[in-house]
């Protein structure tokens, strides 16, 4: 139910608007990136919104999954295995779970390539 923790306490629409505006920066830098760099036509609104949370998604899960081959990589090198799950799906439905800053940043890093590739994709007519 939106507006509703894990821990069923309301919240607030605007913090809830502020969480999201934050968690979602990622994909709507890589959003913004693809509308720069490929000719199309104008985005609506909606299409601009939708973009960004899929390319959020996107460059949280390339986060995700360099810090599986990181940990991979620090196995085989017998330091041991240690997975980090990063913490963003907990922080966007819990309020009382506070925002990694350092994690949106990374993920912000990586948005920039998510959106470079995304816009050779779409120039050379791949998909």
């Amino acid at each position: 139910m939106p507006g509703v923790s894990d821990t069923g306490e309301k919240m607030d629409i605007s913090e809830l608007t502020i969480r999201l505006i934050v968690l979602l920066l990622p994909g709507m830098i890589a959003s913004l990136i693809i509308e720069k760099l490929t000719v199309h036509s104008k985005w609506e609104p909606f299409k601009f919104v939708i973009y960004s949370v899929i390319l959020g998604m996107l460059s949280y899960s390339l986060y995700q999954c360099s810090l599986y081959i990181i940990e991979t990589y620090n196995y085989f090198l017998k330091r041991g295995y240690n997975p980090t799950i990063i913490s963003f799906w907990s922080s966007l439905f819990n309020s009382q779970e506070p925002i990694s800053v350092s994690e949106v940043f990374v993920a912000c890093i990586h948005s920039v390539f998510v959106g470079l590739i995304m816009s050779k994709i779409v120039h050379y007519k791949y998909l």
